[in-house]
């Protein structure tokens, strides 16, 4: 019941996006007052609270996800010292002056590794033997009809969200086993039961509202989104941190805006093409890869006009794809990326 799933997950999502926005502008005044007392050793310490948080993260193997986050640090390194004012790691490459930067790593990790692997198990992600089926308006009655497992779950993303570093994998997990444990009916879940997905999605979109706190109040990521947020303030010479509230509170306003109106338009758009977008799962792998791919290094060259950062993709979307297969999370060496420079 294909649709019937984009159903809940695009309603879950959008009510979740907004219950946790409209928390975070009620929060604003006293985050401004808040961010305003810190100072550089508590920043450190915020930052080093980020990287503690992946033994949240990461699900099975914490020590892999310990690895990660230490060849994250590691990419970080490359670059100028802003505390020495010489150059790491640079190695007599002009390009490495201002390290990896994060947007292009971030595509060529998630979008690059993601279709590389699609493409070499030569799967469909759906089975051969599958039916689209079940109706977008059934999902949204599901979500209507489950309330209060939507208002726990995004209660439980906001909070997680909160956590700087944490993010959707963390919330989705943690909403998703706390539905199953207060439903009676644990058995259910994982076959199917629409409680799992409405509680996943609510939470996902959730925490982007409480990741923005820690986002704006003091340059932490809440989340791996965040973590591109953060990199695109970068770009436009925006430095993250407690003075972002203070200093430009306009794009701090235009942000939230903004997240409110796309969530509300993705999940609309959801809404109308359902029919059409539970169909792309059974694609061929390869076709799926021939549109994708070259969007992708597209977008990194036109980001700053430079072929270094297609490179950057490509390196990036080939430790994704290793990563993958030796079943590392990707979040922590993500987070090992961005807070590096900050500690």
């Amino acid at each position: 019941e294909g649709e019937r799933a984009l159903g809940i997950a695009a309603t879950a999502s959008g009510l979740g996006a907004i219950f946790g926005l409209v928390i975070l502008v009620v929060s604003l005044p006293f985050l401004a007052a808040i961010a305003l007392l810190f100072s550089p050793p508590d920043i450190f310490w915020l930052g080093l609270w980020g990287l503690a948080t992946i033994a949240i993260v990461v699900r099975g193997n914490v020590l892999s996800g310990i690895i990660a986050a230490g060849l994250g640090l590691m990419l970080s390194f490359p670059g100028y010292s802003q505390i020495t004012g010489g150059t790491r790691w640079v190695f007599n490459v002009p390009a490495l002056l201002d390290g990896f930067r994060l947007v292009p790593a971030i595509i060529g990790l998630f979008a690059i590794g993601e279709m590389i692997n699609l493409v070499s198990k030569g799967e469909k992600i759906a089975d051969h033997n599958s039916k689209i089926g079940g109706s977008v308006w059934k999902g949204v009655k599901d979500v209507i009809h489950h309330k209060w497992v939507f208002l726990k779950s995004a209660a439980v993303g906001l909070v997680i969200g909160i956590i700087p570093g944490v993010g959707g994998t963390a919330a989705n997990f943690i909403a998703y086993f706390q539905a199953a444990r207060s439903s009676g009916d644990v058995d259910s879940f994982g076959t199917g039961d629409v409680r799992g997905l409405i509680a996943s999605e609510a939470s996902n979109d959730a925490k982007d509202g409480g990741g923005y706190i820690p986002t704006f109040g003091f340059g932490i990521p809440g989340s791996p989104a965040m973590v591109l947020f953060l990199g695109l303030l970068v770009i436009q010479g925006i430095p993250p941190g407690p003075f972002l509230l203070v200093d430009h509170f306009d794009i701090v306003l235009g942000t939230i805006v903004a997240a409110l109106i796309s969530n509300v338009l993705s999940s609309l758009m959801v809404l109308q093409f359902g029919g059409i977008l539970a169909k792309i799962t059974t694609v061929e792998p390869p076709l799926l890869a021939g549109v994708i791919v070259p969007i992708t290094f597209v977008s990194s060259y036109l980001l700053n006009g430079s072929f270094w950062d297609v490179y950057v993709t490509l390196l990036f979307g080939v430790i994704g794809f290793l990563m993958l297969r030796v079943r590392m999370s990707r979040v922590p060496l993500l987070l090992g990326m961005v807070l590096g420079p900050i500690v």
